[in-house]
């Protein structure tokens, strides 16, 4: 039979650890003539222990602890001898698979010839971290296949920090820093800069949320790429600072595929000039914009374009009506406004053109232009009709109308010319 008294050296100096909230205990291991350790003589076990354990005092002191309802694994032989007898400190993970628990125990000698034990239950703070890992497996398998990198973004300085990327291969951890001002950075596109810009302080406002199509890089030297942009507001719950937490995501090719498919729908097929649907409407749409501005409208009609068809067959028509289209391309500006109406006739609108000799000198560059790039052996001729509004708010039919009138009375005096009328 153990008892404590002959158990445990100088009991009286344990008794402070009777209420500690460690789990303590001590053991005495018990060594054969060769000094091999056949079994743990249990020496003293404090309340948090106890209870831990799921032992009573009585129990753990007069039985050895093989006889014990213990898991062994929680006390290993080599361990208590070293500790015991080398003076090791030595500090342990364990799983118990009796009791479905995992302990951190810490070893320490009080006496030579014990081994004293710190037991602390983690099986919560393991539960938390397998159920974070699987939480942080979900999320990484969610970003491989939905992302391709998430940032933080600092409302206050503006700072943009970019830490993880996905190669679709995996998730490497790399962080990228951009500057709060904007237009220094190469990372950005400098017509998204603005876009950008405006997102941040509506963000800073009530803006909870938003997503953008942005032009970015990674590196200086690669070409640009489109790329969905999540932002996300979110209050830190330490400093209640706002700070935005997003992701990107590479939707470059379905961009350049909606917009070739936008521009196969807006253009005329022949010559890649806009088709009269579309022309129409970004007309209204910009004189509605532009009520107290002057602009000149343009029809352009081939003269004896049948004749051309009927002489030298239709391919060379074709060529013809391209390059109309072309000539007409060198001469207006990119903010104009240049289609095809259908067959032979074309138009073009010349945004904030009020004098009527800035008028004629373009339909004198029209002719020649289309001088200048006809090398198909005959004559290429076009008449011109022109309407440039006085009034405001003009509409699309009126500005069309007034130029038809013009057109048809150059028709009706031997082609090859323009006329002009104002409204």
């Amino acid at each position: 039979m153990i008892t404590n008294s002959d158990s445990i050296p100088n009991i009286k100096q344990f008794s402070v650890l009777n209420d500690a909230p460690s789990s303590i205990v001590i053991i005495k291991p018990i060594l054969d003539e060769n000094k091999r350790v056949i079994d743990l003589k249990p020496a003293y076990i404090n309340k948090a222990a106890e209870h831990l354990l799921a032992i009573t005092k009585s129990n753990f002191y007069n039985e050895p602890i093989s006889k014990l309802p213990l898991d062994p694994s929680i006390f290993n032989n080599e361990i208590c001898y070293k500790t015991a007898y080398e003076g090791l400190n030595n500090k342990v993970k364990l799983y118990a698979p009796k009791i479905s628990r995992h302990f951190d125990i810490s070893s320490w000698s009080p006496k030579k010839g014990y081994a004293a034990f710190t037991i602390r239950d983690t099986s919560d703070i393991y539960e938390l971290q397998e159920a974070s890992t699987k939480q942080y497996e979900k999320i990484k398998v969610l970003l491989q296949n939905s992302t391709d990198f998430i940032f933080d973004l600092d409302l206050k300085d503006n700072n943009i920090y970019i830490d993880l990327y996905s190669d679709k291969k995996g998730l490497v951890q790399k962080k990228v820093y951009i500057s709060p001002e904007w237009s220094k950075s190469k990372i950005i596109h400098q017509d998204d800069i603005s876009v950008v810009e405006k997102i941040t302080e509506n963000l800073k406002g009530e803006l909870d949320s938003k997503t953008i199509n942005v032009r970015l890089r990674k590196n200086a030297e690669d070409d640009f790429q489109w790329y969905k942009i999540v932002f996300h507001k979110y209050q830190d719950p330490d400093s209640k600072n706002y700070n935005i937490i997003g992701y990107g995501l590479n939707v470059h090719d379905e961009i350049v595929r909606l917009n070739n498919l936008k521009e196969q729908a807006e253009t005329d097929r022949m010559t890649g000039i806009y088709n009269n649907i579309t022309a129409k409407q970004k007309i209204i749409n910009t004189i509605s914009n532009t009520q107290n501005i002057a602009n000149a409208f343009f029809l352009i009609d081939l003269d004896d374009f049948k004749t051309i068809n009927d002489t030298y067959g239709h391919p060379v028509g074709d060529k013809v009506i391209r390059l109309v289209a072309e000539s007409l391309e060198s001469t207006f500006r990119c903010s104009d406004i240049i289609f095809r109406l259908g067959g032979d006739e074309f138009g073009a609108l010349a945004i904030g053109v009020k004098k009527i000799k800035y008028a004629k000198s373009l339909c004198e560059i029209i002719n020649k232009n289309i001088d200048q790039n006809n090398n198909l052996g005959f004559p290429i001729n076009v008449s011109i009709g022109v309407s440039i509004n006085k009034s405001s708010n003009p509409t699309y039919e009126e500005y069309y109308n007034i130029a038809d009138k013009a057109l048809y009375e150059i028709k009706d005096h031997g082609k090859k010319g323009y006329e002009i009328k104002y409204f």
